[in-house]
């Protein structure tokens, strides 16, 4: 799971199982970013990039 969507991930499980639910996340290795998530990457970089100059 792209670390980005671990937030949203968190906050589903506690809903869905009333506050009980948990999970541990461990580092496995890198992957590809997935096609939808690459634009948003990209502009949100750039934008970065031209905030600090």
């Amino acid at each position: 799971m792209p670390e980005s969507e671990i937030l949203d991930y968190a906050i589903r499980l506690r809903v869905l199982s009333q506050g009980s639910g948990f999970f541990n996340r461990e580092f496995d290795s890198y992957q590809e970013v997935p096609s939808y998530l690459v634009d948003g990457i990209v502009k949100a970089y750039a934008s970065e990039k031209n905030d600090s100059k």
